[in-house]
Parts: C-alpha cells; structure tokens; sequence
C-alpha cells in the first residue's frame, strides 16, 4: 500500500516559492545596502570639497559645513599672481582639444578598415594593435623623454599633442566593435554610388556612430584634461601649464598658509566645472555609445 507524501505537491511548491521570495529579499537588501554604502564613498568627498572651499580663511578647523560662508578661496584661486587658472584652463584646451579629435578620426579610420575591409595580415594587425593596450604607460616614459629630448621637443607642448594624432589602441577596439554592429550592405551601397574608402568613412559610418565618438571623446579629453604627469616632464614654461599643473602648483605655494585647505578645495571645484557641464551636455550620447558597441543585433 503506498504511503501517501507528509506535504502535499502544491505545499511543497508553496514552500520552495516562499524560500526564493525570502533568498530574493535578503539578496535585494544586502545589494541596496552596498550600493548605498557605494554612493556615501563617492559623494561624501565631493560634499567635503565644497564645504570645505567656503570656509572663512580665519577658521582652520574641518567642520562638515561652514558657519560663516566665504568666497576668499575663489577669489585668490582667480587673482593668484603664482598661479592663473584660466591661462591653466586655456593651455589645457590647445593641448587637448585638437589632439583628441584627431585622434577620434585616425582611430575610427583604422577600426572602419579593421570592421569593414577585407586585406591581407587584417587580423595579425588588430591582434598587434590591440596587444599594445597591455604596455604600460610608465615602462615608456623615460625612453619617449630621451627620444624627445634628442628631437628637440622636450621642453615644447608638441609631446603632448602629435603623439595623441596617431590614435589610441583602446579608442580602435571599441569603434571595431561598434562598427561591426553596422550592416556591411551600408558600405556596399557606398561603394556601388562610386565612394571612396575615405568618403565611405565621413559620409556613411560617422554620422551612424555618433554616439561612440562623442562617448569615447569624452573619456579622452578626461584623460588628457587630468594628465599631470605630461605636462610635468615636458612644460617648463609658466605661459603653457595646463589646468592640472597649475592646480598642484597653487597648492604648494599656499601650502603653509591658515586655510589652505579652502584654498586647494576652491581650485579643485572650479577645475570640476567644465567635465561637469560636458558631461551634462553630452551624457545621452556618452552612456549611449559605451553600451551599443557591446551589442550586436
């Protein structure tokens, strides 16, 4: 005679359904906790620097926000003699600006042929091309110094803006991606209305990957924009400092002074200013373009 189940089917399902709804809860729980303690690592820093950079230059005691609000700090980051930020600012715009978008053009060049074209040795020269990412930056510091410094570009700008034409190794994966997404019937089109490689390029896979450069631009003028190390080898001049220089500069002078704290803060949230607002004016396509490149239809 067989014995019937001490739980019914239908209780046992109930029972495996309230395990998975509680696993679910407690999941949920620890995640928002971590993501919250997450969001108080990255902000608190920044509600620090802003408090800190209003503080009365006659108090020198950290508090989490001033009693007395003062803009001494900002205007002494604005008339310092030592250290002019909007000259910083200007030098770090000719600097970086024109070096990005070409370097956006030459890299998206050679990623259109890498998705696109078919020739001899492609894949020997993507996997080449790619295997420089793994070079670190600092392994080619001094012989790039050398090499310069034999050329007579040294104590000049120009390392830090003809090198960047060339394009970035990072820069040609990611429009390789990108560009593979894009039906290869758009190109064969292009090419049967009698255009060019270099035409096909401008007229057809730009405007379609608008989203790629202008997020990829942006990372790169954040790079370059923060760069301290550069202008720290190759300018020596007062009138060519970038932004990042400037900032690190006024910070040693004012070092020893009551409130330099608020000083060094001021110059930080006036640096923070325009990655901000590019980044507001540009987020859509910014966070657009870093996910269509993983996706392909």
């Amino acid at each position: 005679m067989a014995v019937s189940p001490a739980f019914p089917q239908g209780g046992r399902k109930r029972k495996n359904r309230v395990k998975e709804d509680t696993g679910s809860i407690v999941f949920k729980i620890v995640a928002y906790i971590l993501l919250v303690f997450g969001l108080v690592l990255v902000v608190v820093p920044f509600f620090i620097i802003v408090s800190t950079s209003l503080q009365d230059r006659n108090v020198n005691v950290f508090s989490w926000w001033p009693e007395r609000s003062s803009w001494d700090a900002y205007e002494l980051v604005f008339t310092s003699e030592r250290s002019n930020i909007l000259v910083g600012f200007l030098n770090t715009m000719w600097i970086v600006v024109p070096s990005m978008l070409v370097s956006l053009f030459v890299s998206g060049l050679a990623a259109f042929a890498y998705a696109k074209l078919h020739f001899r040795a492609k894949k020997i020269m993507y996997a080449v091309t790619i295997a420089t990412m793994s070079i670190p930056g600092t392994v080619l510091m001094m012989p790039s110094y050398l090499w310069y410094s034999i050329i007579g570009w040294a104590q000049s700008p120009l390392p830090l803006i003809i090198p960047g034409c060339f394009g970035s190794a990072a820069a040609v994966f990611f429009f390789t991606q990108y560009f593979s997404g894009i039906p290869q019937s758009l190109v064969e089109a292009g090419q049967m209305d009698g255009m060019s490689f270099l035409r096909c390029y401008i007229t057809v896979m730009i405007p379609l990957a608008v989203p790629a450069f202008v997020g990829q631009g942006i990372l790169a003028f954040v790079g370059g924009y923060n760069d301290y190390m550069g202008p720290l080898l190759y300018l020596s001049r007062t009138d060519v400092k970038t932004l990042a220089f400037m900032l690190v500069e006024l910070q040693s002078y004012y070092g020893g002074q009551r409130n330099s704290d608020a000083i060094s803060c001021a110059g930080a949230v006036v640096a923070l200013i325009p990655i901000i607002v590019l980044y507001l004016a540009g987020h859509k396509f910014f966070v657009g373009g870093l996910t269509a490149g993983g996706v392909k239809e």
